[in-house]
């Protein structure tokens, strides 16, 4: 598996990558409508690039954008939603404990 790529702007959905010991890159779409989400889980110990054709992710709570973000922790959770100017991300990290 190299990656994805989606360009609708009405596919919304969930990105699972597995990629053991390689990296990929993953495109967030390209004509995005306000509230388009996507998810992106990390199943495997290599790095994931998710990317936009523009300069619009934005890290919750960060003033600057950037056209790339980087998922480097297997098992990382990472949720972009789309508010018609930027894609705005945050990011879980960490595993549940069992009972």
């Amino acid at each position: 598996e190299t990656g994805s790529t989606s360009s609708g702007g009405d596919s919304a959905g969930l990105i699972v990558a597995k990629n053991n010991g390689y990296e990929i890159t993953v495109s967030l779409p390209t004509n995005p409508i306000a509230g388009q989400q996507v998810t992106v889980i990390q199943k495997g110990t290599g790095k994931v690039y998710i990317q936009s054709n523009k300069t619009n992710i934005r890290t919750v709570g960060s003033a600057s954008a950037t056209s790339k973000r980087l998922s480097n922790q297997q098992g990382q959770i990472s949720l972009f939603i789309y508010d018609g100017a930027d894609w705005n991300c945050s990011f879980i990290t960490g595993k549940m404990g069992q009972s």
